[in-house]
């Protein structure tokens, strides 16, 4: 199974992969916030991927909207919106 290491405390989770990073991360007791409920829509939950970028889901609609609008680099994702699809 996929792992997903969440900094600054390096906690390692196992990822499933049909689950967005923010489910992943709370069903993992992992603090994240999420002030929109995971709808793509406040930008509250973005992650910075340091590593298996290309392992991840394709960056959506809202994704981009926020990202543009924000000036967010490629490495920075919504956890609500991404998922981690492939094993490193």
């Amino acid at each position: 199974m996929t792992k997903i290491t969440c900094f600054p405390d390096n906690k390692i989770i196992e990822a499933h992969p049909n689950k967005t990073f923010l489910e992943n991360l709370l069903s993992e007791d992992v603090p994240h916030t999420d002030v929109c409920g995971g709808q793509g829509n406040c930008s509250t939950c973005r992650v910075m991927i340091l590593e298996g970028i290309d392992n991840c889901s394709k960056v959506t609609p809202l994704e981009i909207a926020l990202a543009e609008r924000l000036d967010f680099p490629f490495h920075v994702r919504l956890a609500c919106q991404s998922l981690k699809l492939l094993p490193e």
